[in-house]
């Protein structure tokens, strides 16, 4: 499957997904695409979902101005959760239950900044640290860090991590998810969790980050 055809194909089912959930919008942010097919999909979709809003770069600026930025038309009053994804992603079939088992986790448990439903440790990195846990008869474990191909947190928290990615306060890994873990966790406090399966997978073998003989890919996604 093509690049373009791998993005619809994620754009359309979460837009299906995200239905469900109750005034819930769909924030679509490209990086500067230009292929003729993919715009004509995006022009469907916003007319035929209302929720749909699609932000369009004029080039591409890359996966950091992109991510660092593309909470700053969110109302961060109204706007409480935000799930981040990218394009290339395949959905569980059972993400709908596990986004609301989450969102309402997040909401009870003050101590946790943020969840992944993508568990995966590439490299020795994002370790799983202690026990786990059930809430909603679903397993979670606590983890050192994790990537941002699949996270869920309120607004808020996101605005302010990226504010102190591009502070004099942090001075750690380069990567606005690196600088999202370090303020959950050492500047608040907090915890970072995943479920203890994957409910979504990394269909992207080539990016940025991605090679296509090393690239973050689930061993454990249900599907």
């Amino acid at each position: 499957m093509v690049a373009k055809d791998r993005c619809k194909l994620s754009i359309a089912t979460l837009s299906e997904l995200t239905k469900i959930i109750n005034e819930s919008k769909l924030y679509i942010f490209d990086d500067g695409s230009d292929e003729l097919e993919l715009l004509n999909f995006y022009k469907k979709l916003i007319g035929n979902d209302s929720r749909v809003n699609i932000f369009l770069a004029d080039e591409n600026n890359g996966v950091e101005y992109a991510n660092i930025n593309r909470l700053e038309y969110f109302n961060v009053k109204d706007d409480l959760y935000v799930y981040l994804t990218d394009n290339d992603v395949e959905f569980s079939s059972q993400f709908e239950d596990i986004l609301n088992n989450t969102y309402h986790l997040l909401k009870n448990t003050p101590d946790v900044f943020a969840a992944t439903f993508f568990n995966v440790t590439p490299n020795g990195c994002h370790d799983i640290i202690g026990q786990g846990f059930t809430y909603g008869n679903l397993k979670y474990v606590c983890k050192r860090s994790f990537g941002g191909i699949s996270v869920l947190l309120k607004v808020s928290d996101f605005v302010n991590a990226m504010k102190h990615y591009n502070s004099l306060d942090y001075n750690g890994n380069f990567g606005w998810d690196w600088a999202l873990c370090h303020y959950g966790t050492k500047v608040l406090g907090k915890r970072l969790i995943a479920t203890y399966e994957s409910y979504i997978q990394h269909t992207g073998s080539i990016g940025v980050n991605s090679k296509i003989d090393k690239f973050d890919c689930a061993d454990n996604f249900v599907k």
